[in-house]
């Protein structure tokens, strides 16, 4: 097991021929906030048409990121609207 640091949060998903990996480091002194996703896919050759790579990896990123897009997008807040644009 990987020695991690004590404020460091980490996810892992394990999908069948897909691990997908989150991490989030808070800043430290100096130094900024990160968060590093890791994707480790197991080629499915069978499955996957061989003339379009670029479609699939596509997909992939779409799927990936799509619940953390709704996510973000339910946290967001809600601002009134500017003065002067009321009815």
């Amino acid at each position: 097991m990987t020695h991690l640091p004590q404020d460091e949060t980490r996810a892992i998903a394990r999908l069948p021929g897909l691990d997908i990996e989150i991490r989030h480091t808070p800043p430290g002194p100096g130094s900024g906030e990160r968060l590093s996703v890791t994707l480790e896919a197991a080629p499915a050759l069978g499955r996957l048409d061989a003339a379009a790579p670029l479609l699939f990896w596509t997909m992939l990123a779409q799927a990936a990121w799509t619940p953390w897009l709704a996510l973000a997008e339910a946290m967001r807040p809600r601002l009134p609207p500017p003065r002067g644009t009321e009815g």
